[in-house]
Parts: structure tokens; sequence; C-alpha cells
């Protein structure tokens, strides 16, 4: 290792510096004036944008109200010395109309209106707004010169004129849009041969500038301001760096004396770390050795393995499979066979498919995936495995797990649920349809007495076998046959109560409840208790005939707890009635299938009219 004796004098390299030094101080000049020409011109820009923003927020205010009054047909105000009714709106009929209280108000169309918010608004704010046409009913709206070639390009399908212009030797930004032709515009318009959809004229608004020119030229003294202070600081770091350069050119002279000191030491050093070298790559050889030997072991297992293990590269060409990895592949596959060719040439019916994205997927996130109960076809023994999918390196992994025996397993289970559960429907449909035969019979029996008690206790009696009846019925037609919508079911079994007993339509039935699932075990006594309860309210809660109301409300007051409320607004009961002691059939019936059936509660309330409050707890 040597170092270059070959150096500049000290002058040759002051010379070069000078140089430089120039060159940075033209350089930097050249950006500031740059710089300058940007930021001024970008001023103007940002100043004629806001300048325009806060035209299209009046443009969009005018038009908001002017939509709005259109919407409406426009407004009507007092007639006054400010708002006189409009002649041109003469031939409007209704224009002018007399309150009841004597107040006359007269029309405001549209236009007349935005014309008054406008010139009110120039007068606090200096923006000038306009409607104009060239068929104008008002003189006021007439068009001036600019406005009119505005007019004549919008009917050649112009959308928008924007220009700064003098008026009244002020600048001003004017923008001006056409004014399309809605439904409502022809109740003033019509007998101008208008139609909807024309360009009937044009709505423009007239921002004054000479404020924002004071600001952009506060602006450009700013500008101005920062790039002489740039440009001074810039001169000034130039020349700092051009002292320190000087002081380095000396300083690399001594320094370059010191080279030759340190070569030799440097030398000695490049020998002494040869030598280590020479150590660490034998020791490194060992170390493959050893790294070889292991991937080797590795690589056994992986072949011997119980489960299927493939290897592909990054363009999913297969580079290894073990014997249990040919099973994934039609039988009689032989290993070399497939080595090397891409994933989609061995499957075909992979491509395009939701599956080979997912693969390609964990290629780019490194994240695994795993896909269970894949099916293999005829070709592969109808077999299911299990994939589980993984980056290597820049390819992927695979390994296949053979799950047919316990899929074929569980297609059997399911298939015994099934039919199962076909034989449990049929249960339910007979035990539903043998209750209305015995329903039917207590009616016929019902229809041949003459005894109105024993008509009624055999009426009771049909009502609460038709209450297990629906039971049945509701889990035949439900879509598990564990559990019943409690909603569903007492709701179905109020109206069918109603309808025994045949209510007229003075008493109305009404339900507020929550969908909440019980097994049969419960809903058999639920229906029991609800029947015998609406049954009471309509024997004895409505005499002659009274109007009233029957409110049956389901609730869950936690995850466990069901409330359920009967409630009329009826007679209500005697204020000695007591439940605990009640000779009634039913209520008894209510009071047993509460306690000993739910391991409920029951609590009654007898205040304008009768209240049950049922209170139990879902079983698990």
């Amino acid at each position: 290792m040597t170092i270059s004796t070959n150096r500049k004098p000290p002058t040759q390299h002051f010379t070069a510096l000078y140089i430089y030094l120039a060159i940075s101080i033209v350089v930097l000049i050249s950006m500031i004036i740059i710089s300058f020409l940007w930021n001024y011109f970008n001023e103007r820009d940002q100043i004629l944008l806001l300048a325009k923003k806060e035209a299209l927020t009046n443009f969009n205010k005018d038009i908001a109200l002017r939509y709005w009054a259109t919407e409406h047909g426009g407004v009507y105000v007092p007639a006054s010395a400010q708002t006189p009714p409009n002649p041109y709106l003469s031939h409007v009929q209704e224009r002018d109309i007399i309150t009841p209280s004597d107040r006359k108000l007269t029309l405001m169309n549209p236009a007349y209106m935005i014309r008054q918010v406008m010139e009110g608004y120039e007068k606090l704010y200096g923006v000038k707004g306009r409607i104009t046409s060239l068929k104008y009913l008002n003189p006021k709206n007439a068009p001036d010169s600019w406005e009119q070639q505005a007019l004549a390009d919008f009917e050649k399908g112009v959308k928008e004129v924007f220009e700064i212009t003098n008026i009244s030797g002020k600048p001003h930004l004017r923008l001006i849009r056409p004014l399309i032709t809605k439904e409502g515009c022809l109740k003033c318009h019509r007998h101008q041969g208008y139609q909807v959809g024309d360009v009937r004229g044009g709505i423009g608004v007239s921002v004054p500038l000479s404020s924002y020119y004071e600001i952009e030229q506060e602006a450009i003294y700013r500008i101005i301001g920062y790039h002489v202070i740039f440009g001074f600081f810039g001169i000034f770091a130039i020349i700092l760096i051009a002292l320190q350069s000087k002081k380095r050119i000396i300083a690399r002279k001594k320094a370059e004396e010191e080279v030759y000191k340190i070569n030799s030491e440097l030398e000695q050093r490049v020998k002494e770390r040869t030598i280590e070298l020479e150590k660490e790559n034998t020791e490194r050889k060992q170390a493959e050795e050893l790294v070889r030997k292991s991937e080797k072991k590795f690589k056994d297992f992986i072949m011997s393995g119980t489960d299927g293990f493939a290897f592909y590269d990054s363009k999913l060409n297969l580079i290894d499979i073990n014997a249990k990895g040919l099973e994934s592949f039609p039988t009689g596959t032989d290993r070399e066979m497939i080595l090397g060719k891409n994933i989609l040439d061995l499957n075909p019916n992979l491509t395009g498919t939701e599956r080979y994205r997912k693969y390609l997927e964990v290629m780019k996130t490194g994240e695994s995936l795993v896909m269970n109960e894949v099916f293999l076809g005829s070709a592969f023994g109808d077999r299911y495995i299990t994939v589980k999918c993984f980056r290597v390196g820049d390819g992927l992994g695979f390994i296949f797990t053979d799950i047919t025996e316990s899929k074929q397993a569980e297609i059997q289970i399911k298939a015994d649920l099934k039919e199962k559960e076909t034989l449990l429907n049929e249960i339910h449909h007979r035990v539903k349809n043998n209750m209305s035969v015995i329903s039917s019979l207590l009616k016929l029996q019902m229809n041949n007495l003459d005894n109105k008690i024993a008509k009624e206790a055999l009426q009771d009696s049909q009502n609460r076998v038709e209450s297990m009846a629906m039971v049945h019925e509701t889990l035949y037609r439900s879509d598990t046959l564990s559990a019943i919508d409690l909603k569903t079911y007492l709701s179905e079994l109020g109206r069918n109560v109603f309808k025994n007993y045949l209510i007229s339509h003075t008493v109305k039935f009404k339900v507020v409840a929550e969908n909440i699932m019980v097994s049969v075990k419960q809903a058999s006594p639920v229906g029991l208790i609800v029947n015998e309860l609406i049954a009471n309210c309509l024997k004895y809660a409505f005499t002659d005939d009274r109007e009233g109301e029957i409110l049956l409300e389901l609730k869950s007051n936690n995850e466990t707890e069901v409330e359920l409320t009967i409630a009329d607004n009826g007679t209500g009961l005697p204020d000695s009635f007591d439940l605990k002691n009640a000779d009634s059939l039913g209520l008894k019936l209510v009071k047993l299938l509460t306690e000993n059936q739910l391991g409920g509660s029951i609590e009654m309330e007898s205040k304008n009219g009768t209240k049950f409050t049922i209170k139990f707890n879902i079983e698990s």
C-alpha cells in the first residue's frame, strides 16, 4: 500500500478557491433573482385566486338564494316604498294579496328578491351582484357591453366568463355564469317563450381589487426584504466558507506530511490482518460444512415426514417435494416428472382463482395462509386435505395434511343429523295435527251444548290445546328445532285468542316485544299463561261493548331474565281481590305455571285496568 506524493502548490489551490468564490456569489445572486421573480408572480396569482374565491363565494350565495326562491315560486312581503309591487309581474296571477288581518302583500319573484339582496350586500361589503339578460323585463337588468359579450358566449356553450376589468376607473374582478331556466322560472317568464333548460341570462358578481392590490404591494415589499437579507447572509456565508477552506488547504499540507508516516504503519497492519482473514476463512469453511450436514439432516426429515411438503422458487417453479407431497398430485405422478415445472402447469385449475391470488399475497407479505378442507377431485381419489402456505426465502413452501377420513366422518354425521331433524320435524307436525284434531273435537262438542258455563269451559280448554299446538307449529315452520322466538309465537297466539272469542273491533291488541329465544319446555307454559290472561281480559275487562286495549309487552332485563306483561285498560279487579287466594281455574293455572314450571314470579296491579307482570329466567 502506497500514497501519492504529487501535490499541487498552495498558490494553485488558492487561485481555484477564488474562482469557486466568484462562481458561488454569481450563482447565489442568480438564485435570489429567480426566487424573487417566482415569489412575485406566485403572490400575484394567490391574490387573484383569493379574489376569485370571494367572487365564487358571493356567486354561490346568490345562486342558493335564487334556487330557494325559484323552488317556492317567490316570496310574499309587505308592500312598501322600498318594495313596491313589481310592475313587470302584472301578468302574474295573485301578484298582490291581502291577508285576513288586512295586510297588503306583494310577490317578490326570484330576480326581484336577489336584486334587493345584492344591492344591500354591495352597500355593506362593496361586492356587487348582477342579474342580467338579453330579454330582460326590468330595465335595471339590462346588460352592459361586457355582459352582452358574456351572454353571447353563453349561447355558444361557454359555462363561465372570468376577467379583470375597470369599473368607474377602479380595477374589479368580474365573474358571470349562465342562468338556466328551471320549471319554477316559467311562472314569470313563460310568456317570453322560454322553456326548461334554456339559457335565460346570466348571474354575476364584481369584486373590488383595490384592497387585494394593497395586500399584494405589502407582500412584494416583504419578499424584497427577505431576499435582501437572504443575499446578505448568503454572501457572508460564502466568504466565511472560503476562509475556512483556505485554512483547510494549509492544514491539508501538514496532513500530507503525516500520511507518509502513517503509510508504513498501515502496510504492517495489512499484513497482520491478512493472516487473521486466512484463519477466519478456515473457520468459516468448517462452519459451512456443519451447516451442510445440518441441512441434509433437515431435508431427510422433510422427505420422510408424514405430512406432504413442497417448495417453489420465486417464479413458483417446483424445486423440491417429498413422497407424501406427491399424493397431492394424480395417482402415479413421478417426482422427477414434475420438478422444475410451474405451479400453474401442474394445476391449471388454479389460473385466475382466489386461491392463486392468496398464494401470491403470501409471497408478497410473508403472512402464512391456512386453507382447511381443500377438495381434490376423482383424479386424486376424492380426498380432502389441509393446505398450509408460507414464504420460504423468496419463494413458497406448502404443507399438505390428509384429512379425508375425518372429513368423511363429518359428512356422515351431518347426514345423520339431517335425517334426525327431518324425523323430529315430522313428529312436531304430527303432534300439532293431533292437537288440532282435539281442538276441533272440543269445538264440535262446544257447539252442541246450550249450557253457557260448560261452553266457556270447553272454550278455555280449546284455547289451551291450541296454545300448545302452536308451539309445535312454530317449531315445524322455524329453521331451528331447539328454540322458539317468543315474539312471533305470542303475537300469533294473542291474535288467535281474539279470533276464538269473536271480539269486535272496539278492543285492540297491541304487541311490544323483543326477539327472545326460549326452549320448548319454557315456551309451552308461557303460551298457556298468555292464553289465560288474554282470555280473562276479553271475558271480564270490557263489559257492555266498551272500547279498550290489551297490551302484550315482552323484554329482557338482562342476559337471562325475561319480563312478560299483560295489561288492559278495562274495568279492573275488585279491591278485595287476592291473587294468592283466587278461586278461578285460569288464574290458579297461571300462578302454578309461573312458579312451578318457569321458576319465576308474578305480580298484579289493578289501577286504570289490570296488569300482570311475570318474570322468569331463560334456561341455558
